[in-house]
């Protein structure tokens, strides 16, 4: 259905140096440093507050295909992307704790979508520059113990990067549309469960939506896969790759969720701006078959306002298991 979709998933495992402090919103953290990092270090000009729009090499630079993506006239059931969708997520890692000790490992996974997977080394760079310059509250420093690569049909993480020589060993692993496909086969056909793990923020006619149902999700999520589909892996936006008017006939069977308020501190003008959304789960029931592909990429490239931040991230809970 969507020929040439991909997207790949990779691994940052990591141990800190000394104790690092890190905000509620982790995610934010990470996409912030990771940022400045990668700008520092590609920037022709090394001025992190240069505008890219005004640099001639911004068709070229990673910097700005991974942060500050051109504008375009890209349109999905009418609406325009002037700020388009960026090509990654960041994942940070689940535990409620935002503080670590010495020598303790964490991770956070990073999802490149189409073209920006080419930018994977670019984010490694990064990642290894901000290691020695130190993140969060403390500027702890921490190592890159490892990179790996999922491999989604098999279930496995993958090792393609040698932390001793700095150097990549292995290819990154691509996982397709026929990936999701497949998988959805194994799943319930007419029962789920979508765990919400971080703020999740829909809108829908211009409203925030507190207490979604399955149209409200598959809309935004279809809006956002075919975004990416033809911003970054040469698709067409077609809205009819998707029985939407199905949507409709699938019921909600249980909703616990509740909204969490918080905010980020934008690193460029100071200015603060809310981020939070529900979390929680909802099951659905009905004809689900057509959906649950789209379903199961939404679990890698997230959902709503924010991604990648790491907000709109959910699981896909099979009740049959």
């Amino acid at each position: 259905m969507l020929d040439g979709f991909r997207v790949s998933v990779i691994r940052f495992n990591l141990r800190a140096k000394e104790p690092i402090i890190l905000p509620y919103t982790k995610g934010v953290a990470l996409r912030g440093a990771i940022g400045i990092s990668l700008k520092k270090t590609v920037c022709t000009y090394r001025d992190i507050n240069k505008e890219c729009g005004s640099c001639m090499l911004n068709t070229v630079c990673p910097y700005p295909a991974a942060f500050e993506p051109l504008r375009n006239n890209l349109e999905v059931w009418g609406r325009r992307f002037l700020n388009p969708p960026r090509p990654f997520v960041i994942k940070p890692f689940q535990e409620e704790k935002t503080s670590l000790e010495k020598e303790e490992p964490f991770h956070f996974d990073l999802v490149v979508i189409g073209k920006a997977i080419s930018l994977i080394p670019y984010f490694a760079l990064a990642v290894k520059e901000l290691s020695d310059k130190g993140i969060g509250k403390t500027r702890g420093k921490f190592v890159i113990e490892g990179i790996k690569t999922l491999n989604y049909r098999m279930g496995f993480w993958k090792d393609i990067f040698n932390p001793e020589k700095g150097v990549f060993t292995e290819r990154v692993e691509e996982i397709n549309w026929g990936d999701f496909v497949e998988k959805s086969a194994e799943l319930d056909q007419n029962r789920i469960t979508l765990l919400f793990v971080t703020p999740t923020k829909i809108r829908f006619r211009g409203k925030v939506i507190f207490n979604p149902d399955f149209t409200h999700i598959i809309k935004r999520l279809t809006e956002r896969i075919l975004s990416l589909y033809a911003l970054y892996c040469n698709g067409t936006a077609d809205e009819k790759a998707f029985p939407l008017h199905k949507a409709s006939y699938v019921k909600t069977v249980s909703r616990k969720v509740r909204w969490i308020d918080t905010n980020r501190q934008s690193t460029k003008t100071g200015n603060t701006h809310p981020i939070g959304g529900f979390t929680g789960s909802i099951s659905f029931e009905g004809e689900l078959r057509d959906f649950l592909p789209l379903l199961l990429a939404g679990e890698l490239i997230h959902i709503g306002k924010n991604t990648t931040f790491g907000n709109g991230w959910y699981k896909v809970v099979n009740p049959s298991i």
